[in-house]
């Protein structure tokens, strides 16, 4: 039963991983990203969660385990920038968020993912 749980934890994260890398990173559309990422890092952190449950064998280490990855997801939809002219994806990993596009060099509006 053991393999079981395994077999669908990797394909579950096999289906999230695809599925993110064929909307993100082939999708142009910087509006419709914006608008999926939080439902997207949100199902993520909840499979990386419900995983960690699973298999975790004492629950102490889960009352660390949940904030972390919620901080974590909180901090990727907010620093995740994507380009309205050519749609990539950016991370701001500074306080300062970038002011021009790495990709096509147009400048950048400062919108956060979740917002439209």
């Amino acid at each position: 039963m053991e393999y079981l749980g395994l077999i669908i934890f990797f394909s579950v994260v096999a289906i999230i991983g695809a599925v993110g890398v064929w909307f993100f990173h082939f999708g142009r559309s910087a509006i419709r990203k914006r608008k999926i990422l939080p439902f997207y890092a949100i199902a993520a952190a909840v499979v990386f969660g419900t995983s960690a449950e699973y298999w975790t064998p004492t629950k102490m280490v889960l009352m660390i385990a949940w904030p972390v990855i919620s901080v974590i997801t909180l901090l990727y939809i907010r620093n995740s920038r994507f380009c309205d002219n050519c749609g990539r994806g950016m991370m701001s990993l500074s306080f300062t968020p970038p002011r021009y596009c790495p990709a096509c060099g147009s400048q950048l509006q400062h919108i956060r993912a979740g917002n439209h």
